[in-house]
């Protein structure tokens, strides 16, 4: 039986710098801070916009509290992760290393992880999609399902750009330019 594991997604706009001003905290800081407090287990965040040598993500991890795991590009709109609470410890599933591809159509946009809950794997797949052209979201989309086949037990999260049903997924807006290109996805 697996123990209740609460995931949470969301995109955070971007949170490479962490200046602070006149007194306020900056947004990586607010952000983390307000992400501890909400006691979820695990958090899949796109839109990172973020740091791309081991250093950095060592100072994050470090600003956080608890482990990270990220797909790293300083380009705008980019960069996902996947943070633990610190109060929650995974088990890494040696079976099933993480997925961050370095380059390509995924760069900056997919990371995975599987982790270990009663000894049964749980694989976490964290995607920022493309939002634009629909043929770059078509691509990228197929390469996920490409990657991640062999993955077990599956959950999807993030920002898949990506507009299934437009009655019922599309909020004010006068545009179907993101019900295109999903079909690898569906």
């Amino acid at each position: 039986m697996m123990n209740k594991i609460i995931i949470s997604t969301l995109n955070s706009g971007g949170i490479a710098s962490d200046s602070y001003s006149n007194g306020r905290a900056g947004k990586r800081s607010s952000l983390f801070a307000w992400l501890r407090a909400a006691m979820h287990n695990i958090y899949c965040i796109q839109e990172l916009n973020s740091p791309l040598n081991i250093f950095n993500q060592k100072s994050w991890e470090k600003q956080w509290g608890g482990y990270i795991i990220l797909n790293s590009s300083e380009e705008r709109n980019k960069g996902v992760g996947i943070f633990f609470h610190p109060n929650f410890k995974p088990i890494l599933d040696p079976n099933n290393p993480s997925i961050a591809p370095p380059d390509g159509i995924c760069k900056g946009r997919l990371v995975t992880v599987t982790i270990l809950i009663d000894d049964e794997p749980l694989s976490i797949i964290n995607i920022y999609a493309h939002a634009g052209d629909p043929n770059e979201r078509e691509a990228f989309l197929s390469k996920v399902a490409s990657l991640t086949s062999h993955l077990p037990n599956k959950i999807h999260c993030g920002d898949f750009n990506f507009i299934d049903d437009l009655d019922l997924d599309k909020s004010h807006r006068n545009t179907d330019k993101g019900s295109q290109g999903g079909k690898a996805w569906l």
